[in-house]
């Protein structure tokens, strides 16, 4: 390995920092955040139904899942918002995203949503977040926006 003056009377050869620990933990760093804005992008964090997202459930026939049994997945609907309920400060009121993450556990295991999953060949996460977006809108559907 050559060595470089770096303008003192000292020689230093330089430093493959590609191997270094902290340069590594960098990259883990760096790919954990990159990870993490990737799912903020993909929907994964938010609890909002948007206009992609819908047409993407859409095309994979999540309504048409809904549809086959609405009196389950409205009574899971209810049952999360009263279980958030319980979990949010005096005085709080229960958000949509509260009651969107209480409904994703359920939806994990629920065998009709599995075996959907596994017809359409879907593994991606994602899915479960966004069902679970669906049916809340579907039970408390959002109101138009509109100018103040």
């Amino acid at each position: 390995m050559a060595t470089r003056s770096v303008g003192l009377p000292v020689s230093v050869e330089p430093l493959d920092v590609r191997h270094s620990d902290c340069f590594q933990r960098d990259l883990r760093h760096r790919d954990a955040a990159l990870v993490s804005l990737n799912l903020k992008e993909r929907g994964g964090l938010k609890m909002s139904l948007d206009t992609e997202k819908l047409h993407r459930l859409t095309g994979k026939k999540f309504p048409e899942l809904y549809q086959h049994h609405p009196d389950k997945w409205r009574e899971m609907v209810d049952k999360a918002r009263d279980y958030a309920q319980t979990c949010v400060a005096a005085g709080e009121i229960v958000r949509v995203g509260d009651v969107v993450a209480v409904v994703q556990n359920a939806i994990r295991i629920d065998p009709e949503f599995e075996h959907h999953l596994q017809t359409k060949g879907l593994t991606q996460r994602y899915w479960v977040v966004w069902f679970a977006e669906y049916i809340v809108e579907q039970v408390y559907p959002q109101s138009p926006l509109s100018h103040n």
